[in-house]
């Protein structure tokens, strides 16, 4: 595919879930833009789609599955799995109760190595932003209108050599965050703002502090990643610069 080719309606229509899930590269990612900007129809399937996904994940931080329930799910499940019919004839109930854990059973599990995981991969693949520009309100009212939770600008020490490249809607895990990138002379930095969905310790041992809160760093494929909490949100961010350039942007210190 080549930007000097024009998408159609039925691409765009089968790769607006790839497109909400922040799965399609960089090119791909620009010609769907450019696509559904001139397109009304469908601009308006993408708004319901987007729509019902925030919908679906609202509910899901509201609704906790009873235990009883979560253990019959659980049985089922194993169940299913050691049956030699294979994944053709699975029974109904299995698949409602894998459909049931991923929208409500979510908080269950511990998923900050998935986390980590998601925002690498994002920032490895340097998605095209939805609101471009170095003015820090336009990218932060931009983000607030959409998000549900409003977005703070993140403390750094070393401001003057960085740039705001600008913001993006993407998701982490199942919920909606906001996709900061800067540039630096020598590399770039992405930080991906969401909601404090357990506040459970990281699983990433504490080796910083930057002001009164507690930063976690780990190294996961050459990158270097950092993360902590703040006013009910979590703040993880991803660089492929040097740690101690890193620390220096944000101004940690050992503890």
């Amino acid at each position: 595919m080549t930007l000097d080719s024009a998408m159609e309606c039925e691409e765009s229509r089968h790769l607006i879930p790839f497109f909400l899930d922040d799965e399609l590269d960089a090119e791909q990612s620009l010609l769907m833009e450019v696509h559904v900007a001139a397109c009304q129809s469908c601009q308006q399937e993408l708004k319901q789609e987007g729509e019902l996904r925030l919908a679906l994940r609202r509910a899901s931080q509201r609704v906790v599955a009873p235990e009883s329930l979560r253990r019959r799910i659980h049985a089922e499940i194993a169940a299913s799995q050691k049956r030699p019919s294979g994944f053709r004839r699975m029974v109904p109930l299995a698949a409602a109760a894998a459909l049931l854990i991923a929208l409500v059973g979510g908080q269950m599990f511990d998923n900050g190595g998935d986390e980590l995981s998601m925002v690498t991969a994002r920032h490895a693949r340097n998605l095209p932003m939805d609101v471009s520009g170095a003015d820090w309100h336009s990218v932060q009212s931009y983000l607030n209108t959409r998000l549900p939770f409003s977005v703070r600008k993140p403390e750094v020490g070393d401001s003057q050599s960085a740039a705001l490249v600008g913001g993006r809607i993407t998701q982490v895990g199942n919920q909606e965050a906001a996709y900061l990138r800067y540039r630096l002379p020598r590399g770039h930095i992405s930080i991906f703002v969401y909601q404090d969905q357990d506040g459970q310790p990281s699983e990433v041992a504490p080796g910083y502090r930057m002001g009164r809160h507690e930063v976690m760093m780990r190294q996961m494929k050459g990158l270097n990643i950092a993360r902590w909490r703040e006013g009910g949100l979590v703040y993880s961010v991803v660089s492929e610069l040097p740690e101690r350039e890193l620390q220096a942007f944000f101004g940690m210190r050992a503890r």
